[in-house]
């Protein structure tokens, strides 16, 4: 979406994603474990990213900066090797 499907930073463009309150909870056998985290976004974009865009809608109405941010919930599984405190 931002950065036209390459790899890497779009000219303009910021994106940055901060990761916090990581919380694991590892299962009795080892095997599986739980986690959540919080992300906050914040995102931006300078007026010469925009200026340029052939859709006359994104050059009129596009967000300069914005925040957003969620709960992570996730599953971690490992049918090898149990989880333990050492190698999470």
């Amino acid at each position: 979406m931002f950065t036209g499907g390459k790899n890497g930073p779009a000219f303009g463009w910021m994106v940055d994603h901060v990761m916090a309150q990581y919380v694991i909870t590892v299962a009795e056998d080892g095997l599986s474990a739980k986690g959540r985290s919080r992300t906050l976004m914040q995102c931006g974009s300078h007026d010469e990213a925009v200026k340029d865009d052939p859709d006359p809608m994104a050059r009129e109405t596009a967000f300069r900066a914005w925040w957003e941010g969620t709960l992570l919930c996730y599953l971690l599984a490992n049918e090898k090797v149990p989880c333990t405190k050492t190698n999470l």
